[in-house]
């Protein structure tokens, strides 16, 4: 990112990188959880997992190779005819992803793939623009390559691999792309022409602004539609004012929130695992858990896994552990678990089980 925007030209760019991040681990070495924070980062080491599978998958190639269909027209053009390389960018950079979003938005599916489709079909322009000698006179490749970047940043995430959250940027830069620099005339119609532009801009955000208002209802991040989400949070969540869910996910956190009392009128602490870490932002109390989200993809390496557990085996005699029965996930997929966690095997192995509702089960 930094070679692509020249940064390094600017040694002030260079030092407002460079100081926030030492000045993090300077707060962490001297709050003494430097070793700690090494761990955790060498606990991820599996580079074709973490940082390329979310990208490089079928519909990424698909994009991928729908992008040489421009290069293979600018290798045979004197064979084409009328169809030049010209047209055939654009067709295929401005108007094939709009034909495609358009289809997705009808169907109600398949956007989070499309958006792997779009980075393919980005870094496709990208190699050409480079074989093309584009980049000599055009900034369109530094930030056609910067939003790329965005885009493989953006899906390095364990809820949602894809880099969904780009595809606004990623196809703004198709659309300029397919439609910069194009001298060449087909069929008699000039894609320079700046009504073909106007018309092309309009369309699109048109869809834009349909598909944030028809998508913000119908396609909630791991809920369901707007129509089911009558359920409020209010007094069930903490910090939870304002916000709607399901009815089975607000009884999944209903039965929380009342054990969670129990516990407290006991004169108890509590520990949830392994999900719920949004619990603990408002929560009367402090989790007293060295992580927040005990699961196998944070608590990775075994030495991660026994701080965690001699956390909770040192305050068992006063602790109640709640052990959701399934994932979170499942009260919208329905889809079980693969595995249980390693957390969740432990307790089940070592506590001994006072109580079982319908999400949660309870050991101490």
């Amino acid at each position: 990112m930094v070679l692509t925007l020249k940064e390094y030209r600017n040694w002030s760019n260079m030092v407002s990188m460079i100081v926030p991040v030492a000045l993090y681990a300077l707060a962490v070495a001297v709050a003494g959880g430097f070793s700690d924070l090494m761990l955790q980062i060498s606990s991820h080491i599996d580079v074709a997992e973490i940082a390329l599978k979310p990208i490089l998958n079928r519909e990424c190639a698909v994009g991928l190779a729908f992008s040489t269909l421009p290069a293979v027209a600018w290798r045979f053009k004197h064979r084409l005819g009328s169809i030049t390389p010209a047209l055939v960018r654009f067709l295929i950079f401005s108007i094939m992803p709009s034909v495609v979003y358009i289809y997705c938005l009808v169907a109600e599916k398949y956007l989070f793939i499309y958006s792997n489709f779009l980075f393919g079909l980005l870094c496709g322009a990208i190699i050409f623009m480079l074989i093309s000698r584009f980049v000599s006179t055009s900034s369109l490749w530094t930030l056609s390559t910067a939003s790329a970047f965005l885009a493989w940043s953006s899906s390095l995430s364990i809820g949602s691999n894809w880099p969904i959250l780009a595809s606004g940027m990623m196809l703004l830069c198709l659309y300029a792309y397919g439609m910069e620099n194009q001298p060449d005339r087909a069929h008699g119609v000039d894609v320079r022409s700046s009504h073909i532009r106007v018309l092309c801009m309009g369309v699109l955000s048109v869809i834009g602004l349909g598909a944030y208002v028809a998508l913000r209802k119908k396609v909630v991040y791991q809920d369901l539609s707007e129509p089911y989400l009558v359920m409020h949070l209010d007094g069930i969540l903490p910090g939870g004012n304002g916000i709607r869910t399901n009815k089975e996910t607000a009884a999944f956190l209903s039965e929380l929130r009342d054990l969670a009392r129990e516990s407290t009128m006991q004169g108890r602490t509590y520990a949830v695992v392994p999900d719920c870490a949004g619990w603990w932002v408002a929560s009367d109390q402090p989790n007293l858990l060295p992580i927040d989200w005990p699961q196998d993809t944070e608590l990775h390496r075994q030495e991660l896994l026994a701080r965690v557990i001699l956390s909770m085996d040192e305050l068992r005699s006063s602790n109640d552990v709640l052990v959701q029965k399934g994932r979170a996930r499942s009260l919208v997929t329905d889809l079980a678990p693969k595995q249980t966690p390693r957390i969740v095997d432990y307790v089940r192995s070592k506590y001994t089980k006072i109580h079982e509702g319908q999400f949660f089960e309870v050991y101490r």
